[in-house]
């Protein structure tokens, strides 16, 4: 069986990649948000989106924030969706933040972050039962993205304006039927970014793992539909089935990452 560092090691390359050649930025008011692959850049320099972009000597630039940047890119989400240049519409907002995380510049159509390459970030809750065995979740065989492979107890994106903490409780009470008291954290969260390309366009995503201890007796049960069962498997299955690429890239990130934290401590 192979180790955490070995798995890491090959896990980590996939998750790390580099933007393709003909990348261009997407800027808005001057920062740094985005990262437009040739495919998306082509799209977006077109005669149809002049009223959205201005050219710059790295790539495209917004020129507003806040109120009115988000109503450009509604425009520009819709303009998108109606071409069938993206193959995702969620209805969700989420935050738009430069390459540091430090602010909400705007606010954006979740389905067009992939396409655009903007930042997300994405809360996993990763839990263990009373005789340290691992929940874990299989995903939804309807799922767009990954389906039917193993994941963590509970994952996903924050929404626009949430808080860390709110995500995490929103995404476990959601994905795993659980009250917030019914499970306690246990560790510092980790934290750690994959990039990658992805079928829309560039993945840039910060992902922030939560080591919590599920209370005595508690089961989880899914809510939303987008869970087929869950399991508590040992460390050692829990690698092996990591090994055999069973798992999503992120979630067998997310469990080795914190694994490694584990054994350093």
């Amino acid at each position: 069986m192979a180790s955490v560092g070995e798995l890491l090691a090959r896990l980590t390359k996939a998750a790390s990649q580099t933007p393709p050649e003909g990348s261009q930025t997407l800027s808005i008011c001057g920062l740094v948000c985005g990262t437009l692959v040739p495919r998306s850049y082509e799209v977006l320099r077109s005669p149809a989106f002049y009223d959205v972009f201005e050219p710059t000597s790295r790539g495209l630039e917004l020129s507003y924030a806040g109120e009115q940047g988000a109503r450009d890119l509604a425009t520009l989400a819709q303009m998108l969706h109606d071409g069938k240049l993206i193959t995702q519409w969620r209805n969700e907002l989420l935050d738009v933040v430069p390459l540091d995380f430090s602010h909400t510049v705007t606010k954006a159509e979740r389905g067009i972050f992939r396409f655009l390459g903007l930042s997300t970030t994405c809360v996993h809750a990763l839990a263990t039962d009373d005789d340290g065995r691992f929940w874990i979740a299989r995903r939804s065989p309807t799922k767009q993205v990954d389906p039917g492979l193993w994941d963590t107890l509970s994952g996903g994106l924050s929404s626009a304006g949430e808080t860390l903490q709110e995500t995490l409780v929103r995404e476990t009470f959601e994905e795993a039927g659980l009250r917030s008291d019914q499970y306690s954290q246990i560790a510092p969260p980790t934290t750690f970014l994959v990039t990658r390309p992805v079928r829309d366009g560039w993945m840039r995503e910060r992902t922030v793992v939560f080591r919590v201890k599920l209370k005595s007796h508690v089961v989880p049960n899914n809510r939303d539909g987008e869970v087929a069962g869950f399991e508590a498997v040992k460390k050692s299955e829990l690698l092996d089935r990591i090994d055999q690429n069973l798992f999503t890239l992120d979630a067998a990130l997310a469990f080795l990452y914190a694994l490694q934290s584990e054994m350093k401590q």
